[in-house]
C-alpha cells in the first residue's frame, strides 16, 4: 500500500465527507460480515460529488471491529477517515493489505476527534476500528469514511472501421488501423494481468 499522506488531509473533503455522514443524508451502509469482516462496498452517494463512498456508523466494543474493501486499483486515490463520536473516547484506525495482523498504517483520533489518510493500493484494503482505553463492558461510537476516486473510462478508437467508410482518402489503411486498435488493447490487457498478479 503507497502512502500519499499521513494524517493530515484537505480539511474540506474531510468536512464535506463528514456533512454527508453526519446529516443523514447519505445513507450510511450495513456492511455484511465475510471473510473475518464486514465487507464495505464502494458506490456513488447523492450528497458527494465525486468518487465512489462507504460510510459506516455504529459502536465498538474493547474487541473492535474489522471492516475490507474489494477491488481498489493503483489508478484510484484513495481515503479513510474515522470520526470519533466522543472526542474523549479516542479510536484507533489500523490498515493492512493482506492480513489484519500486519499493518500498513495505525494511528489515533487523538484530541482531534478524527484520523484520516489518504493512499493507493491494488486489491483489497483491510480496515480495523479500536476504542482506546474504554473500561470493560462499554461501547464507543464512531463514523468510518472510505472514498475512492472512480475509475475513467478509457476513450479508445473504435477498433475495426468499414471499408470505404472514411472521407479520408488520404488516410491510414483500414488494415493498419484495425491492428493498431487490437495492439492498445493488448498492451492494456497485459498491464492490468500483471497488476492483478502483483497485488
Amino acid at each position: 500500500m503507497k502512502s500519499v499522506t499521513s494524517t493530515t488531509t484537505s480539511a474540506l473533503a474531510i468536512a464535506l465527507l463528514a456533512m454527508a455522514l453526519l446529516g443523514g443524508a447519505a445513507v450510511a451502509q450495513e456492511p455484511k460480515l465475510d471473510e473475518g469482516g464486514h465487507k464495505l462496498v464502494l458506490q456513488k452517494a447523492p450528497d458527494i460529488e465525486t468518487g465512489i463512498v462507504a460510510l459506516v456508523s455504529g459502536t465498538v466494543g474493547q474487541e473492535g471491529e474489522r471492516f475490507f474493501v474489494e477491488h481498489l486499483t493503483m489508478f484510484q486515490p484513495a481515503m479513510v477517515v474515522l470520526i470519533a463520536a466522543d472526542v474523549e473516547q479516542p479510536l484507533s484506525l489500523e490498515l493492512a493489505k493482506f492480513r489484519y495482523d500486519e499493518n500498513a498504517f495505525s494511528a489515533e483520533t487523538g484530541d482531534e476527534g478524527f484520523i484520516s489518510h489518504r493512499f493507493r493500493t491494488q486489491g483489497e484494503l483491510k480496515l480495523q476500528v479500536k476504542p482506546v482505553g474504554l473500561p470493560a463492558g462499554e461501547e464507543a461510537g464512531f463514523y468510518l469514511i472510505v472514498w475512492a476516486a472512480e475509475l475513467p473510462e478509457p476513450n479508445l478508437p473504435p477498433p475495426v472501421e468499414v471499408m470505404g467508410a472514411s472521407n479520408n482518402a488520404g488516410g491510414m489503411p483500414g488494415w493498419l488501423k484495425i491492428g493498431g486498435g487490437v495492439a492498445l488493447l493488448a498492451v492494456i490487457a497485459l498491464v492490468f494481468f500483471r497488476l492483478g498478479r502483483k497485488s
